[in-house]
Parts: structure tokens; sequence; C-alpha cells
């Protein structure tokens, strides 16, 4: 089983944060595969891809300056998809509960026993640093 994480991610303070956040609460860190469209200033620290193993970590750095917006940095996200089995869109900027992956990918299968083909949607909550 593997979950692929799309991310973009437009001057983003709370990219890393997140990050770590989905690695630490997953059931199954080592089935995470995080792309990431950072589109930072120079001079940011880059992420560090030990900081979320055993999840795996890749990485398109663009200047903030050539950005597109967001459909266009999702786009760049989905071209490194790797026939994960299951296929997560996040904001760069969300906390996660203990067990979300488990608990999305359960919501899933139930689902499916109605209907092949479900997008789960939702509108996070907010959440205070």
């Amino acid at each position: 089983m593997s979950i692929f994480i799309s991310v973009a991610s437009y001057c983003d303070p709370v990219l890393p944060f997140t990050l770590r956040r989905a690695v630490e609460q997953a059931r199954w860190p080592q089935a995470l595969h995080f792309a990431v469209i950072d589109q930072s200033p120079p001079g940011q620290p880059p992420l560090d891809p030990a900081a979320l193993a055993p999840a795996r970590l890749s990485v398109v750095t663009i200047d903030p300056v050539q950005a597109r917006g967001p459909c266009w940095a999702r786009a760049l996200a989905l071209s490194l998809y790797g026939e994960e089995d299951w296929f997560f869109q996040i904001d760069s900027h969300m906390d996660f509960d203990p067990g979300w992956d488990e608990r999305l990918i359960l919501q899933a299968l139930d689902l499916q026993t109605v209907q092949r083909g479900i997008v789960i949607s939702s509108y996070p909550n907010a959440f205070e640093l």
C-alpha cells in the first residue's frame, strides 16, 4: 500500500511543519510519497528528506517569480506520481490527526463498496501553531 501526497506550496513557511506532522501522525509513514512543488524565494533552507524518513520526498523547487498559479503547480506535482495506490492532494499549511492515513483509506474503501472511482473532499479546520 502506498500513498501519493501532492503539495503545491507558494512562499509558505508552514510547509516543513505540514510535512513533518503528516509523517508523525500517519499510521503507515513508510507508505507516504510526498510530491512537493516548492515555490519559495531563493535563500530559503531546502526541505530535508531525512527529516521525513521513512516517507519518500520528491521536490521541484521553483523561484516564485516563475510561478504560474496553483493549478500549474498541482499539475507539476502530478507529474511526479509513481503509481501509488492512493492519491491525496493537500495544502502546504495543514495539521493532521493521529492515524489520518488509515482513517481516509478506510472511508474510501467503505465508499467503494457502493461506487468505484470515488473522491473524498473536505475543507480542513483551522489550527494554531
